[in-house]
């Protein structure tokens, strides 16, 4: 229960403390929520057993220079048959979404293909039923599917009962035999937390026995041999990674730079993770000391006004110790009450943070309140209230106490000491300059990339991604893919439609080896077979010629390049030829305008448009133009649509194709995001911070004020004078940040880790936006005080 004085307390001074209360508990909110994020990255534990000894093994390839994952299924089970220095390896990967066809609305749920002895590896139990066993192994095709705790909350309403039922994914139906933990996590597949699993070779789309791709969706785990060595283990895997490639993948061993690479799961799973967090704590660190000192100075204020009171206290028998606890009892009930304000305002704060990072951080969807949270919290909250109550108590030192006690409390003497005042500015500016200096460098860098133009029309296109799996016949299905087409044609709204193998930005690249006419080796190249409608529906233009109908009857029909691929070779492109696979040499008619991907540099590749109509994959991606004022399809309408031609086919996907390309920019948009929010609430902090220094500054020396005044100085007088005194604490610190930056950007070009793109312009707007907005936090309470007569101030006294 809060005791009469401190109620009337609050009451006699409730605008002191809302703002205490609600500037702290935004800055602690942010506190808050940035250790929530490392939490869920760094610090709560893994859902696996003995998870120091787990290893991730990938393979690497460098078809463009730089080493990135790249796996291929063959390998890993080469690695499997003939390890001797690892105890275990598992396989999992993702390569399709399923429609969960049974579940209202048909959602389609991530499905991870894992081998049998994957949970044993990652030691883990079932919640409920069990996990894959011998029997459900590589090549026995047998039916079964585990579900993500996740999954079986969100689509069966955690139904215990579901364990032993079956449900149908896609045309397929599958027994569900166990329930995995929650939260489980595999490094760069971010999905696998809802997730429904299904054994290794129940893909629809990918054998892993005679994949003959790499891919970065494919992963193994592993445990070593309890006597090998991590460098054993390494040096194994390279070499038998290097067999299985010459063995299965002969092409491919010198122009891909294949290898492999084995690495700590833990690190893994974190990624590149460690440049955002490292953004995000410098960046709350620095707004916290810049609150930390508005609220110092708020609170040297508060005691320098409360001498009198305390000093009668300290006459009547009160120990420094008592003053103290005094001071401590009542600022832990103020930063108590902003403390719990925060961490509402921080578990609020989880949705938008989960939606805005998931696809650049790990475990966002881990994010909670944990004990290690909780721990925080209450160690911030005693440490605020240490530093505020020390603050408060500088303010009421002995000889203070006397002089209070001996003085009337007008004029001078009772103030914050200039000194003082202007190390608060002083640290006040230095913090904000250097968060605002890193946070425009990434704000601009991280929007330079997100806004980067994709050089393609995407107005008004949508995906249609065909399945037509459970149809056998090539022949049937070549027939029904035409009907689609017919039928989408139809429909109200679509003024155009064209095929291709994959959609513009795709799931998993097809990606194949090209050659010159001469045999030289140009590299891996993005093949995609199109229609003579698809590229001039996304706005390509072309050196050379498109394609037409004749050239879709061709067995080896001539092909378009981008203009990455046309780099490579030699002279002017038209008329030479491509080798692709065994095919013959096919003439190279036209050079297209590249496709950038914002976000997504990876999917930027060489690319060889191949014209041809759909002869009978098991997917088509159909590209839709559409009048978007008269375009009302949902996929629930177009699968309507779809099933009234043949009940067997499905809808893969459907999206609007900017949909597509602004997914992968959200990583970029976070980051810009966090800083710009940073950048803002900086500039505003040190905004109100000096201005309320500056206000109490010039406030209590209204009296001096009032007699220079009345000795005839003018207003404009005092105000240079004052403006002048506070210049020498604002130049230093600006000149110590800028120095400090500077030093930092070049400390940055030693440390390739570190590089980054600098912009200068943005870097000296900067600070001069910030020297001219504490110019203006200086002189508004000054004038403020100036005008209001410090004369007439002067008489009252």
């Amino acid at each position: 229960m809060i005791n009469q004085a401190l109620r009337r307390q609050l009451l006699r001074e409730k605008k002191y403390y809302l703002t205490v209360v609600l500037s702290l508990a935004f800055t602690l909110s942010m506190v808050f929520s940035v250790f929530a994020i490392i939490d869920a990255v760094y610090l709560r534990p893994l859902p696996y057993g003995e998870v120091d000894k787990l290893y991730l093994l990938e393979g690497t390839a460098a078809p463009q220079g730089q080493p990135s994952a790249s796996t291929n299924t063959q390998n890993l089970l080469h690695i499997q048959r003939e390890a001797k220095f690892l105890q275990h390896l598992a396989i999992c990967f993702s390569w399709s979404d399923y429609k969960l066809t049974e579940v209202d609305g048909r959602p389609n749920v991530p499905v991870m293909m894992a081998s049998a002895n994957f949970f044993e590896v990652m030691q883990v139990q079932p919640v409920k039923g069990r996990f894959f066993n011998q029997e459900e192994q590589l090549g026995n095709k047998q039916p079964s599917a585990i579900l993500s705790y996740q999954a079986w909350q969100a689509h069966f309403d955690g139904d215990p009962a579901i364990v032993g039922q079956n449900i149908q994914l896609d045309q397929r139906r599958f027994k569900v035999i166990g329930i995995t933990p929650d939260e489980l996590v595999v490094p760069e597949l971010d999905d696998v937390a809802q997730a429904i699993w299904l054994p290794l070779d129940m893909d629809e789309n990918m054998d892993p026995k005679d994949f003959g791709g790499f891919s970065s969706r494919v992963k193994a785990v592993t445990r070593l041999a309890p006597t090998a060595s991590y460098g054993q283990g390494v040096e194994e895997i390279i070499r038998l990674n290097d067999e299985a490639t010459t063995l299965y993948h002969p092409p491919e061993v010198k122009q891909l730079k294949i290898s492999a690479r084995l690495s700590g799961f833990a690190s893994a799973v974190r990624r590149d993770s460690g440049k955002l967090v490292s953004m995000l704590v410098v960046g709350v660190v620095l707004l916290a000391s810049i609150a930390l000192v508005n609220l110092s100075s708020m609170q040297l204020a508060r005691a320098i006004n409360r001498q009198q009171p305390m000093a009668v206290s300290y006459a009547f028998g009160a120990t420094r110790k008592q003053l103290f606890l005094e001071i401590f009892q009542h600022n832990g009930f103020v930063i108590g009450a902003a403390t719990l304000i925060a961490l509402l305002l921080t578990v609020l704060s989880f949705g938008v943070i989960r939606h805005l990072g998931q696809e650049a951080l790990p475990r966002m969807d881990t994010l909670g309140v944990s004990l290690y949270v909780l721990l925080f919290v209450l160690i911030a909250a005693v440490l605020v209230t240490l530093l505020l109550s020390w603050a408060e108590l500088k303010g009421v030192a002995e000889q203070n106490l006397h002089a209070s006690l001996q003085g009337s409390g007008k004029g001078t003497g009772k103030q914050i000491g200039k000194g003082t005042t202007h190390a608060l500015i002083g640290l006040q500016l230095a913090f904000s300059l250097l968060t605002l200096t890193a946070t425009s460098q990434v704000l601009l860098a991280t929007l330079a990339e997100a806004l980067r133009p994709t050089q393609i029309n995407t107005e008004g296109l949508w995906n249609a991604v065909i399945d037509y799996t459970e149809i056998d016949q090539s022949e049937t299905r070549i027939n029904l893919q035409r009907a689609v087409m017919e039928k989408l044609s139809g429909l109200p709204g679509v003024q155009g439609i064209s095929r291709s193998s994959e959609t513009r930005v795709p799931e998993p690249l097809n990606i194949d080896m090209v050659k010159g006419e001469n045999g030289r080796q140009l590299g891996s190249a993005r093949q995609i077979s199109v229609d003579e409608r698809q590229l001039p529906a996304f706005g390509l233009s072309i050196e050379g010629r498109d394609f037409n109908r004749d050239d879709m009857e061709l067995e080896y029909p001539p092909v378009i390049i981008n203009q990455r691929l046309a780099k490579k070779l030699k002279g002017n492109p038209l008329g030479q030829k491509l080798v692709m696979s065994d095919n013959p040499p096919q003439e190279i008619v036209g050079v297209a305008r590249n496709t950038d991907f914002p976000g997504g540099e990876h999917f930027e590749w060489p690319e060889v448009y191949i014209p041809q109509h759909y002869d009978g994959y098991r997917n088509d991606a159909l590209l839709l133009q559409v009048n978007s004022a008269a375009w009302k399809v949902d996929d629930g309408e177009l699968l309507k649509e779809i099933v009234q031609i043949d009940p067997r086919l499905d809808v893969q996907k459907f999206s609007r194709v900017a949909d597509d390309f602004s997914q992968l920019g959200q990583a970029q948009r976070f980051a810009a995001w966090l800083a710009g929010a940073l950048g803002l609430i900086s500039l505003l902090m040190v905004a109100a911070g000096i201005a309320g220094i500056v206000s109490y500054s010039i406030g209590m020396r209204r009296y001096d004020l009032g007699v220079k005044m009345a000795m005839g100085a003018t207003q404009r007088t005092l105000l240079r004078n004052e403006l002048q005194d506070l210049a020498l604490p604002i130049l230093s610190s600006l000149l110590f940040s800028v120095s400090l930056s500077y030093w930092f950007i070049g400390y940055s070009r030693t440390v390739p880790e570190l590089g980054f793109e600098v912009y200068w312009g943005a870097f000296f707007a900067v600070l001069i936006f910030l020297a001219v907005l504490a110019a203006v936090a200086c002189v508004m309470p000054i004038r403020k005080v100036l005008v209001s007569d410090p004369v007439k101030a002067l008489r009252n006294e």
